[in-house]
């Protein structure tokens, strides 16, 4: 995984993009930072000899990743508001208007339908959580609540 110092750098370009370019690279000894803008999306590539990490994100949307597995639903009228993409793995972030019991329904229902075995939800206050597994892979996805909505976060492996 990237180092330390290319973290650092990440934000450092991330800075950068914001004073109106579209494109900044920043080259270092162990790989090369890359920030890009266009309109309100703000992408960052940090790359290096231990692999690629990948992150996309507007408030207004992004599309999903490349290669996204096509058996991890997105829920219907979800914003995807940050994609990444480490290695072969995927992290997304989403808002919707669904409260936290209906987005664990639709994954429970959801994730079943496209063959994954789906663990009981568990809630702690406004967090719940849903595990799954699929052969030898594993999803998590965090569900908070926020305003009358929810926010969520998909961990989802590499596909199979």
């Amino acid at each position: 995984m990237p180092s330390r110092n290319a973290i650092l750098l990440c934000a450092l370009a991330l800075a950068a993009a914001g004073c109106g370019k579209s494109e900044k690279t920043i080259a270092t000894p162990g790989g090369a930072v890359v920030v890009s803008k266009s309109g309100n999306t703000t992408s960052v590539q940090v790359s290096g000899k231990d692999g690629k990490v990948t992150v996309a994100s507007n408030e207004k949307g992004v599309p999903l990743p490349d290669k996204f597995p096509a058996d991890v639903p997105v829920m219907p009228g979800a914003t995807v508001k940050m994609a990444a993409t480490v290695g072969e793995n995927f992290s997304l972030h989403l808002g919707t208007a669904a409260s936290q019991a209906d987005v664990a329904r639709y994954y429970d229902e959801n994730l079943k339908a496209k063959g994954w075995t789906v663990d009981p939800a568990a809630s702690v206050g406004e967090l719940t959580i849903v595990s799954a597994k699929k052969g030898e892979r594993k999803l998590g996805i965090n569900i908070v609540k926020e305003g009358t909505g929810s926010v969520l976060q998909l961990m989802v492996p590499r596909d199979g």
